[in-house]
């Protein structure tokens, strides 16, 4: 796999990633201050977002061939760790707050 093709994965995995820290942090605000970024259309953004970020990685995927080179890469590997605990993080701090 070529150097332009993982640039594009790390540029969408750091995207998620910045993604989700935000959201945590947006979770783990108080109340009061919480209300300034809860709006009527913030879940159907945040599913929006999610969904045309899931469709550029399938297409990443379709466009670069399916080999297994890209989960050979530790930086990458590192970089979806990272993301998919803070998915979890989120998915928790969601419930608990």
């Amino acid at each position: 796999m070529n150097q332009t093709v993982r640039k594009k994965w790390y540029q969408v995995i750091v995207f998620a990633i910045l993604w989700l820290l935000v959201m945590i942090f947006i979770n783990l605000l108080p109340a009061p201050y919480r209300a300034l970024f809860f709006s009527p259309w913030r879940t159907g953004i945040e599913i929006l977002l999610l969904i045309l970020l899931l469709a550029y990685m399938y297409y990443l995927r379709r466009k670069y061939g399916p080999n297994n080179a890209l989960w050979k890469d530790k930086k990458f590997l590192i970089l979806f760790s990272i993301m998919i605990l803070l998915s979890v993080g989120r998915a928790i701090s969601i419930r608990w707050f």
